[in-house]
C-alpha cells in the first residue's frame, strides 16, 4: 500500500509513545499484564509534570494485516487507565478520544511528520518498512491539551498518523 509523507505544521503533543503489541480490550483475561506493559513503556516517556486541564487522546492502531479480530471501540480504556499517574492524575480529564485503526495491507494512509519527534517518526517508519513482520501491531498514543469542547456533526475529517 502507498504511503504519503507530508510536513503539515502542527505542534507536537506533550506525550507521545509507540507500543508494539496488539491492544487488548476491557474483557481480555490478560488485561492486567497488558496494562502493566503499557505503564512500563509510558514511564520511559514520562513528562516532568502531569498534564492538567481538558485533555485529548489520539490512539492509532496500525496492523500489518486486516483482521476481523479486535474491536476498536474496546481498546481505549485499558490504554487510558495505564497512563494514570504517569501522564495525568485522572483519566476523567480526557474529554476527547479519537480512535483510528489502519490496516497497512488494505488502507491508503498518510504520515504527517511535523507533529512527530524525529525519533518517533524513525521508529514508526522502521516498523512500517520491516517486511519480516515480527511485530504485527503498533499503537501510537498521543495525549495533549484539547482546548475548548465543540459540538460537531457530519463526516469526520480525514485523520492522519
Amino acid at each position: 500500500m502507498d504511503t504519503a509523507i507530508s510536513n503539515i505544521q502542527r505542534r507536537p503533543a506533550p506525550f507521545l509513545m509507540l507500543h508494539f503489541e496488539r491492544p487488548l480490550s476491557l474483557g481480555a483475561e490478560k488485561r492486567r499484564g497488558y496494562v502493566e506493559r503499557l505503564r512500563e513503556k509510558a514511564n520511559t516517556h514520562r513528562l516532568p509534570t502531569l498534564l492538567f486541564g481538558r485533555l485529548y487522546a489520539r490512539i492509532i492502531w496500525l496492523r500489518r494485516i486486516a483482521s476481523k479480530e479486535g474491536d476498536l471501540d474496546n481498546i481505549a480504556k485499558p490504554i487510558l487507565d495505564s497512563l494514570k499517574g504517569i501522564v495525568y492524575d485522572d483519566d476523567q480529564k480526557v474529554g476527547q478520544v479519537l480512535l483510528t485503526r489502519i490496516d497497512l495491507d488494505a488502507t491508503l494512509y498518510e504520515i504527517q511528520t511535523a507533529a512527530l519527534p524525529e525519533t518517533v517518526f524513525e521508529q514508526l517508519q522502521d516498523w512500517i518498512d520491516d517486511r519480516t513482520g515480527n511485530e504485527k501491531h503498533c499503537l501510537l498514543v498521543e495525549i495533549g491539551n484539547s482546548g475548548r469542547a465543540t459540538i460537531t456533526s457530519g463526516p469526520i475529517e480525514e485523520q492522519s498518523v
